[in-house]
């Protein structure tokens, strides 16, 4: 996004009235509730002793808030007594539909019961009851929320920000007494709430009661994955069962869940988890199981068994035995990322976090990135680490596929300092916040067998179990690899407000000139974590690790320090996401390894928009690449950055010369940003698109004429951008689909001003001079239709989408090692020969007056594909411009001047080649040669005139010019 931001999903609640005045002390008993409740969901009316916190007559002042997205919504609360939490409420407004998820969680994330609401009624105080009641301790936070996917809540501002609300044995907490009060978290399915504005009250509520009656009934096993009597079964394969109802997850561990091989009696090494979410445990080997081998999966019943959350064992033990199948590409990986996802991953229940975090317990790393160690070396990633906790530990995951479950759990350590930490340094004039003076906390050896990825480092307390999750890249600068990602670091720190500024918010000047990788990342709470790894990021590596690309990481910053001869080791570049920020050095370094056959695929949106510079840390060290720097020159309307390289938009050429600014990014990507956040959509090829070879076996390929294929909503966004006529188009792009889009925030100048306008997003392919190819999806979200695991998610894949990734990697030579199934690999293209084209119109030597317009046309063909795009220069070829069509094209030219003009075109095919230019000279104006004598046709005064005035002027009119 790039103009600041403020209040939640870039646009703030509006301001309410001041919190309605309830009469408190008041419990809703029984008696008082009555039968029939207005607004109820599943249940009527409730039981005797039961208390909520607002009365049945409490009525939000703001009853339906103006934003119409998905969003989860919750009420911190205590209780007084030790009791049960049986169900939840909120108060609906009518536009309020859609479906609504109620929750409990603990104050750190834990979900604790979920359920649907049902039977709703259209307005009013509505009601879900659990499917069991939760146990809940006295004095202790907890969260109760609901998840609306239509907005349109209850709202009111400011309702916590003096006093909380006292019903007891039930209080809604006063905002600061435990963190902020009124939270939120956006989201397309229901995740724990954790940002909050102005101490607002979204009317949620909870169903309390101190004593329930007792549950006697035994919980039973509903379902197990493997199958009873599966064969075949993958070898990297968890194991998991859903119970019927919520159970003690201290009763679940691997004493309690085992796997045993047949005619064995040890059981298989492993983790053992459970989801209270789901209600479902897993089992995950520790190491790949053996090939055709039988096993036998058992829960543990009676008094030493699992129990629900009420004490009753599972009646007898629930055995179940599958057998795994033969060879695998586990048995002889193909590639390192493969040998990799053979091993067995950790589920996200206990790698993940909610939004940011435990606010209690954050971190970083001192280097965003570090080298796998080769032979004799040794590399080590740093921690420092801020809590109020008197232990923790650190968990280290690399992220990847694994089966699905999207980490792998590669160590834990101990720290060997915990502390809070001091306060962080600052630098008031260009709003610069450095932690850099905190103290290690821990340090972690990297193993040389490891695996180049992204990896999260999770301190966990001992006492809560508050985590927070620490990025950083282990990269491997020896090995060569098909595809190269860069993360998108540099996005996530520009969007990272820890201590109150980021390139978008608070001080000097409304946001800060520069921003400290020496902070803790807390940019998965900024606008729901649309800046944020997890949003796009994530689902690109899953989807390559999955289908087995042999594939490599390392960060931004690594794009401009390690110089771009590292590039070179690579067939394939990789941009992802929201890849926003770039510095003079990194796009340097990309288009100096382009020029060398270094193919590039830009899989991101908003790519290479603002232009940043480094710094050195100003903890003391003076550690280089620690301070991005962009003063956002372009917002300024001056040069104020005091270094002279330019820190504006990359496009903004107001001021250069002298400084380095007025690169349009598409001269690099192939397209340009021009649509800011608010028209996500979805992406359109029209069925003459649908014939490029990038879509080749996809359904779109065989579209009827005059079809077009829409893909899944959501890829298009949330931030986009079209292939401009600008000047710095590349040579030779083809266009490979089209959308178009009305009422859109499209951008008026260098970067500032958005106004409603019509915008249109094209897929672009071209060939570089040094031969390789460069992919611009202009959207931070095309990897929604690889991988449906991501934060904001909703977005079904798309097998088409998946397809013509596939189609472009081959083309880029990478190919899957292990392709999913649905997809087909791909053959590369050995399409070398170029397209021709063919001007019909205007003929040689034709005669153009000046400042008239014609229709400039042709025809192009292809052998061994098909024309992708036509160009048009009527200057000689200085300039080339798109032309509309493709076998059969036209191009609008409006003449200039008397002369001569050259009008040249030429052709690309689907292949990116680029065929030589046909040529015709035209003339503008006049070109006959005139050999007729003027004459003079009338004289004033006439010939033979008499009396003629002494003052009386002569003139004389001509027949010509």
């Amino acid at each position: 996004m790039n103009a600041n931001k403020s209040g939640r999903y870039g646009r703030p609640l509006r301001a309410a009235v001041l919190a309605l005045v309830l009469a408190l002390g008041l419990t809703t008993m029984g008696g008082l509730a009555g039968a029939g409740r207005a607004g109820l969901g599943t249940t009527t009316a409730l039981a005797a002793g039961t208390s909520t916190i607002w009365p049945d007559t409490a009525t939000p002042v703001t009853t339906v808030d103006s934003d119409p997205n998905a969003v989860e919504l919750g009420v911190k609360f205590r209780t007084d007594v030790d009791g049960y939490v049986t169900g939840v409420r909120f108060w609906k407004g009518t536009p309020n539909t859609g479906t609504h998820t109620g929750n409990l969680w603990t104050s750190t994330g834990t979900r604790l019961a979920t359920a649907v609401f049902t039977t709703e009624t259209s307005s009013g105080w509505q009601q879900v009851d659990f499917g069991a009641p939760v146990p809940v301790t006295a004095g202790t936070t907890y969260v109760a929320s609901y998840h609306t996917t239509s907005g349109y809540y209850a709202a009111d501002a400011d309702f916590f920000a003096t006093s909380g609300v006292d019903n007891p044995p039930l209080h809604a907490l006063r905002d600061g007494v435990d963190g902020s009060n009124g939270v939120y978290s956006y989201s397309a399915t229901s995740t724990f709430p954790t940002q909050s504005w102005r101490a607002s009250n979204y009317w949620v509520d909870v169903v309390f009661t101190s004593t329930v009656a007792p549950d006697t009934t035994a919980p039973t096993v509903t379902s197990v994955v493997p199958a009873d009597g599966a064969t075949g079964v993958a070898r990297t394969a968890p194991v998991s069962a859903v119970f019927s109802e919520a159970m003690d997850p201290a009763t679940i561990s691997t004493s309690t869940v085992t796997l045993v091989p047949t005619g064995g009696a040890t059981p298989v090494a492993a983790t053992v988890a459970y989801d209270a979410a789901t209600r479902s445990l897993s089992l995950q080997p520790s190491a790949s199981l053996a090939p055709v081998t039988g096993y036998t999966a058992t829960i543990k019943g009676g008094a030493s068994g699992v129990k629900d959350l009420a004490g009753n064992p599972l009646a007898q033990d629930r055995t179940w035995s599958f057998t795994t199948g033969s060879s695998g590409p586990c048995d002889t990986p193909a590639n390192a990322t493969v040998a990799e996802n053979c091993l067995p991953g950790s589920p996200a229940s206990e790698w993940d976090v909610s939004g940011a975090g435990d606010p209690s317990i954050q971190g970083f790393a001192t280097d965003i990135s570090v080298t796998r160690p080769q032979s004799g070396q040794t590399t080590t990633v740093s921690f420092k680490i801020d809590t109020t906790a008197s232990a923790y530990r650190i968990d280290i995951y690399r992220l990847g596929y694994y089966g699905g479950q999207g980490a792998r759990k590669v160590a834990s350590i101990t720290p060997t300092d915990v502390r809070k930490q001091s306060n962080c340094l600052t630098d008031a004039t260009t709003g610069l916040i450095d932690c850099g003076n905190w103290r290690v906390s821990a340090t972690w050896t990297v193993p040389s067998a490891a695996t180049s990825g992204l990896y999260i480092a999770r301190p966990v307390r001992s006492d809560t179990g508050g985590a927070s999750h620490v990025p950083f890249v282990v990269r491997d600068d020896a090995r060569t690899s098909d595809v190269l990602v860069q993360t998108s670091d540099t996005t996530w720190q520009a969007y990272n407000t820890y201590g109150g500024n980021s390139l978008y918010t608070g001080s000097p000047d409304g946001r800060a000139y520069k921003v400290s990788y020496n902070r803790p990342f807390v940019t998965r709470g900024v606008d729901g974590g649309q800046d944020w790894l997890f949003n796009a990021e994530y689902p690109m590596i899953r989807w390559l690790e999955r289908n087995g690309y042999d594939v490599s990481y390392q960060s931004g910053i690594d794009t401009d320090r390690l110089g771009a001869t590292p590039l070179g080791r690579h067939r394939t570049f990789l941009s992802v996401g929201h890849d926003e920020y770039w510095s003079g050095g990194q796009r340097a370094n990309v288009e100096s390894a382009r020029g060398t056959g270094l193919n590039l695929a830009f899989f991101s949106g908003n790519e290479v928009f603002w232009k940043t510079r480094w710094e050195t840390s100003i903890d003391g060290s003076g550690t280089a690449y620690r301070t991005l720097v962009c003063y956002k020159e372009t917002h300024a309307n001056a040069k104020i950055d005091p270094s002279p390289s330019w820190t504006g938009t990359w496009r903004d050429p107001r001021f250069s010369p002298p400084s380095d600014g007025g690169r349009p990014e598409n001269a690099l990507t192939g397209t340009i940003f021009m649509v800011n956040d608010g028209a996500t959509t979805s992406i359109v090829v029209p069925e003459a698109d649908g014939k490029m070879r990038f879509w080749r076996g996809t359904s779109i390929a065989s579209l009827s004429p005059g079809s077009s294929a829409t893909l899944p909503n959501g890829t298009l966004g949330y931030e986009w951008d079209s292939d401009l006529d600008n000047g710095s188009r590349p040579v030779g792009t083809v266009r490979l689909s089209s959308t178009t889009v009305p009422n859109a925030p499209v951008l008026q100048d260098y970067g500032s001003t958005y106004g409603s306008g019509t915008a249109r997003h094209n897929l672009t392919l071209y060939r570089q001079q040094g031969g390789g190819l460069v992919f611009g999806a202009g959207t931070v979200q095309w990897t929604w239709g690889l991988d449906a695991t991501h934060d904001r998610s909703g977005t079904p894949v798309s097998v088409p989408m998946q397809q013509a990734t596939v189609n472009l990697l081959a083309d880029m030579g990478a190919q899957p090692a292990t392709i999913a199934t649905g997809l087909s690999p791909a053959t590369a293209s050995t399409d070398q020969t170029p397209p021709t084209a063919a001007i019909s119109s205007p003929a040689p030597g034709a005669v153009i007056a000046p400042g008239a317009t014609m229709t400039v046309s042709g025809t192009a063909s292809d052998v061994g594909g098909r024309v992708g795009g036509v160009e048009v220069s009527t200057d000689g070829g200085t300039s080339w411009h798109p032309a509309t069509g493709r076998a059969s094209w036209t191009y609008q030219w409006t003449a200039g001047s008397a002369g001569s003009v050259t009008i040249r075109a030429r052709a690309a095919d689907d292949s990116a080649n680029l065929g030589s230019a046909a040529s015709v000279t035209v003339s503008v104006g006049s070109t006959t040669t005139d050999t007729t004598a003027p004459k003079v046709v009338s004289v004033s005064p006439v010939s033979g005139a008499t009396g003629v005035g002494v003052s009386s002027g002569v003139s004389a009119v001509f027949d010509e010019a």
